[in-house]
Order: C-alpha cells, then sequence, then structure tokens
C-alpha cells in the first residue's frame, strides 16, 4: 500500500520520568473534539518499554495511506486532525493535520501505528 510514514512523537513534559509500552491510538477525526471519521488505525503493540525523563522525546512510526484518493467507491471526506491516545492513556491528545479520507463505510483503516520506541524521528512500523 502506497501513503506516507511520519514519526508521531511523545516528549515528557512532566518534572519526572515516564513511561510508555505499546502503540498509540490514532484516529483521524474532523477537528478538536470533533467526531471520528472511519475505523480506527491498525496497531502494532509488541515494542519495548520507553523511559522517558523530563523533556525527552519518543516516537511511534504512523503509515497514512494513500487509498482513499486512488479508491473509486471513496466518498472523500476531509479530515481536520489525528485523534491520538497515547499508550496506555484514557484522555486523548489533538494533533492538527489536514487529510483526505474515505466515509464509512469505506472508512479503512486508512492509518498504521507501531510501538512507541526511543528516538524522535520512528517511521518504520
Amino acid at each position: 500500500m502506497q501513503g506516507i510514514h511520519v514519526p508521531l512523537r511523545f516528549t515528557n513534559t512532566a518534572g519526572q520520568p515516564c513511561t510508555l509500552h505499546g502503540a498509540p491510538g490514532v484516529s483521524y477525526v474532523t477537528g478538536q473534539g470533533g467526531e471520528q471519521i472511519g475505523l480506527p488505525a491498525q496497531r502494532h503493540v509488541d515494542g519495548p518499554v520507553v523511559t522517558l525523563k523530563p523533556g525527552a522525546t519518543a516516537s511511534a512510526a504512523l503509515f497514512l495511506s494513500s487509498a482513499p484518493q486512488k479508491t473509486p467507491d471513496c466518498e472523500e471526506v476531509q479530515a481536520g486532525g489525528l485523534r491520538v491516545y497515547p499508550p496506555n492513556a484514557t484522555e486523548p491528545e489533538f494533533v492538527g493535520h489536514t487529510a483526505t479520507t474515505c466515509a464509512p463505510p469505506l472508512g479503512g483503516p486508512f492509518l498504521e501505528v507501531g510501538p512507541v520506541r526511543p528516538g524522535a524521528d520512528n517511521t518504520r512500523i
């Protein structure tokens, strides 16, 4: 499948170390606080436990498929961003990112995400 791979970065903004393990939950949304569009990202959860010192950054590889632009039956819809649940978190964060995806029932998943790994520029799932 064609598309782009980008790092989804997590930075520890607390004053003490934190740990992350597994893959984040990611889905397209209409905008900040908006509704989910299609299926959430396919998650690959096997990965190391990552301990981040204050100010340190780790990342998960995120694949954004170009399939919506090539799918004949796709009813194209504009996403205003991504809803991201860090591993083991229950509160999401919004990441602004405009993209074209397909409305249900052809709602994907058009995203794929790997586990959080050390380093800020992971792009391989």
